[in-house]
C-alpha cells in the first residue's frame, strides 16, 4: 500500500466559481491550473452563507460554519455597541474556531502560508507566513494604494457588463477618486535633458502614502508625507512624443526609469514617510498611454508595498527582498 503524502499544498482563489474554472480548464484556457487539478486532488464543497470573503475563507480555514466561527462579514456589528458601530472582519482574533494551520502545528508539522486570505494577524507559532489579509484596497500593510496619473484629453475606458454596486463589491471599498489628474505643461528648468525632436513637456507625479485605503485601516489615521517625482515627456524621433523620463528632480541624471508606451519600470526600493517615521517600500510604474501630440497621458502605479512588517517571522521579508537601502531594480516585464 502506498504511503500517505507527507506534504500537501492547498491553493485558494477568492471569488472563483469552480464551475466556471472547470469550464475554462476544459476549454484549454487555464492549462497550468488544469495540470494541478489533474495531478492533485479536488472535490466540490458546500459554500457558506453569507457568501462573502470573510465567512467563506474562515470556514475553509477552520472547517466550521460561519455560525460557529462568528466571522460573518467585512464589517461586523460590535456586540454591546451601537447598531452603526462595526469592527473590520479581516482579523483572526475574531474567529471562535481553531485554524487548520494551528492544528497542523499541534500535530508536530510546519505550516507555510503565502497570502492566504483571512489569516492575519498571524496565529502560526512554529510555521512561516507571508501576508494574508484580503482585498488589496483593504490591506493594512500597503504604504499606499494605487495611483493612476492622467492628463490632457484622457478619458476613461468603459468596462462592459454589469458591475456590483460599491456597497457590495469589496474591491470598491475605498470610496475615493479613481484617478489622479496631472497637468501637462512645457518643461522648464531641466538639466541634462535628452535631445527631443519636439519641445519637451513635463508632469508632476506625487505619490501620497495612505491614499486609497479604508479610513479605519489607515495605520491609526496617521499622516503620510507626499513623495514627489517629475516626468519629462519628450520625442526621441520625429514621429511625435513617445518617451517618459521619471526623475526625482528636474535633472535627467537623477532618473529612476525611462518608459515607452506599454512598458513597466523595473521594481525599485524607495523611502517613504508616515507620521514622521521612515520606511522603505517597493515601487513600479507603467506608461499606459502617451499620444504623439503629447496631449493624452496615463501612468499607472500599483500599490506600494513595504519592505518588511508583513511576514512571520520578520526575517522572511528580508529573504524576499534585499535589505540594503537605495534603489534596487528587479526584473522588467511588459
Amino acid at each position: 500500500m502506498q504511503s500517505p503524502a507527507q506534504k500537501a499544498i492547498v491553493i485558494g482563489m477568492d471569488g472563483a466559481a469552480m464551475e466556471l474554472v472547470q469550464h475554462m480548464v476544459d476549454q484549454g484556457h487555464m492549462p497550468h491550473l488544469g495540470q494541478l487539478m489533474a495531478q492533485g486532488v479536488k472535490r466540490p464543497m458546500i459554500g457558506v452563507f453569507p457568501t462573502l470573503t470573510p465567512p467563506g475563507w474562515t470556514a475553509t480555514s477552520t472547517g466550521a460554519w460561519a455560525g460557529t466561527h462568528q466571522v460573518m462579514d467585512f464589517n461586523i456589528r460590535k456586540l454591546g455597541g451601537r447598531l452603526d458601530e462595526t469592527v473590520w472582519g479581516i482579523n483572526t482574533e475574531l474567529s471562535q474556531a481553531e485554524y487548520m494551520w494551528n492544528t497542523v502545528e499541534r500535530a508536530g508539522k510546519k505550516p507555510i502560508l503565502v497570502k492566504w486570505e483571512m489569516s492575519w494577524p498571524p496565529t502560526v507559532q512554529t510555521g512561516i507566513q507571508v501576508e494574508g489579509t484580503g482585498p488589496g484596497v483593504s490591506n493594512v500593510h500597503q504604504i499606499t494604494g494605487y495611483h493612476l496619473f492622467v492628463g490632457g484629453g484622457w478619458t476613461p475606458r468603459p468596462i462592459g457588463g454589469p458591475r456590483d454596486p460599491e456597497t457590495l463589491d469589496p474591491s470598491a471599498l475605498q470610496k475615493v477618486r479613481n484617478v489622479d489628474p496631472v497637468e501637462i505643461v512645457p518643461a522648464e528648468g531641466w538639466q541634462d535633458a535628452p535631445t527631443s525632436a519636439l519641445p519637451p513637456k513635463e508632469v508632476a507625479l506625487v505619490i501620497e502614502p495612505l491614499k486609497r485605503g479604508r479610513a479605519d485601516m489607515r495605520r491609526q489615521n496617521r499622516e503620510g508625507t507626499p513623495k514627489h517625482f517629475y516626468g519629462l515627456i519628450y520625442a526621441s524621433a520625429d514621429k511625435g512624443y513617445d518617451r517618459l523620463l521619471i526623475c526625482r528632480s528636474r535633472n535627467a541624471s537623477d532618473r529612476v526609469a525611462e518608459l515607452a508606451v506599454g512598458q513597466w519600470t523595473e521594481w525599485w526600493k524607495d523611502d517613504f514617510e508616515i507620521d514622521g517615521q521612515a520606511l522603505d517600500g517597493y515601487v513600479r510604474m507603467k506608461l499606459v498611454s502617451l499620444s504623439a501630440a503629447g496631449d493624452i497621458f496615463e501612468l499607472f502605479v500599483p500599490q506600494v508595498w513595504p519592505a518588511s512588517g508583513y511576514t512571520q517571522p520578520e526575517e522572511v521579508a528580508h529573504r524576499q527582498f534585499p535589505a540594503e537601502s537605495g534603489t534596487r531594480r528587479f526584473g522588467r516585464s511588459r
